[in-house]
């Protein structure tokens, strides 16, 4: 399921054509329409010349299940006896940006999430566009070697597998936000799958942010994209005017949960979330803001307080069936949180590490290295 919503620099253009109270209230405000009304919305073709017609004329929002972002099958690759609905019930923005370590190592807790709840909740990825260039970092005081220096700590507390080279610079991320949102416009199925790639370039391989031909080759793993077109059009019109609505909107957290909580940043002026912030909102319209980096609990507990009707899949019985729902692969820290046992237990690397090397070895699953770590598959998966 994928929806656009039409937006001309933040003014909507779109109502919903049954608009409840909550969004009554939205109108109100002057906020954008409910983001859960306009995925359901989607369901049905809209009628000629409705408001919801105007649904598909502009790209700058989109709203899919976490299958579609990840691009995984409608209602992902369950077992048959362990499936969720695959009706969105939740709709979720996440704040992100290719080059925040912090949004990188959220990863495992992404994949736990999804795991648990699947395609009932519908994702909205925006772009923060955390500096335009790698001169406006380096008049922040961002040094390519203490930029190195800090990545470790990262792969020490969360896992995500880094390299910690000595760039020539802090790279500015503009352009591989401007990347992403031409995949989210174009191929939002591969998402996730293209996001992944450009993270693994930028944190594990060395690569640079700013640099195209780096850009076009992360992409060019991507089964299904077209990386040198993709690039090509960084700079068109279309693009810098979705990016621009994107970075607006990461400005817009003064006074919001997340600012009260300390969790936003003011580095280029207006107060901003920072990556890796959600914000939940329920079929009601009531939302729950997730401000930041915070551990999967926080996640979970919003979800669990703004509808407890979601359902739960329980942990998976074995390595195998966990990645039989990630076709795309997963890291070691992300097989290790996905197969968690219970949120107060403790991860068990170790115990997750011996037995994908087991599977490895009977040919059960392959491994591609990814700096010291790797993406684990099913063997016959996509990849």
């Amino acid at each position: 399921m994928q929806v656009e919503v039409a937006l001309d620099v933040g003014q909507r253009q779109v109502r919903a054509e049954q608009v409840d109270a909550a969004d009554r209230k939205r109108q109100r405000r002057g906020d954008q329409q409910s983001p859960l009304r306009a995925v359901k919305s989607a369901v049905s073709p809209p009628r000629p010349g409705s408001d919801a017609a105007l649904i598909g004329r502009s790209r700058s929002l989109r709203w899919a299940p976490w299958s579609r972002v990840r691009g995984y099958p409608a209602g992902g690759r369950w077992p048959r006896t362990r499936s969720l609905s695959a009706v969105p019930k939740v709709a979720a923005t996440l704040y992100t940006d290719p080059g925040c370590p912090w949004a990188y190592s959220l990863r495992p807790a992404e994949a736990h999430l999804h795991w648990r709840f699947g395609d009932q909740i519908a994702w909205n990825p925006v772009l923060i566009g955390l500096s335009e260039t790698a001169e406006a970092y380096a008049a922040r005081g961002y040094k390519p070697e203490s930029h190195a220096a800090g990545m470790p700590a990262f792969e020490r507390r969360f896992g995500m597998p880094f390299d910690y080279p000595v760039k020539p610079r802090v790279a500015g991320t503009a352009r591989a936000c401007r990347a992403m949102v031409v995949v989210r416009e174009t191929t939002p199925e591969r998402f996730d799958e293209a996001l992944r790639a450009i993270q693994f370039m930028h944190f594990a391989h060395g690569g640079l942010l700013d640099e195209d031909d780096d850009l076009r080759e992360a992409l060019g793993a991507v089964e299904g994209l077209d990386a040198a077109g993709i690039v090509a059009r960084i700079d068109d019109p279309e693009i810098l005017a979705a990016y621009e609505i994107d970075r607006a909107r990461s400005r817009s957290a003064h006074g919001s949960p997340t600012h009260v909580q300390d969790r936003s940043a003011t580095s280029d002026g207006p107060v901003r979330y920072t990556a890796p912030s959600v914000l939940f909102e329920g079929a009601d319209g009531r939302q729950l803001e997730v401000g930041g980096f915070q551990p999967f609990e926080a996640y979970d507990t919003a979800l669990a307080n703004l509808d407890p009707s979601l359902e739960r899949r329980p942990a998976p019985e074995s390595v195998t069936e966990a990645l039989e729902a990630f076709p795309n692969g997963l890291t070691t820290a992300e097989v290790t949180a996905v197969m968690r046992r219970s949120d107060l237990a403790e991860r068990d690397r170790p115990g997750t590490e011996a037995e994908l090397a087991r599977l490895a070895a009977a040919g059960t699953v392959s491994r591609e290295a990814v700096a010291g770590d790797a993406v684990w598959r099913l063997q016959g998966a996509a990849g």
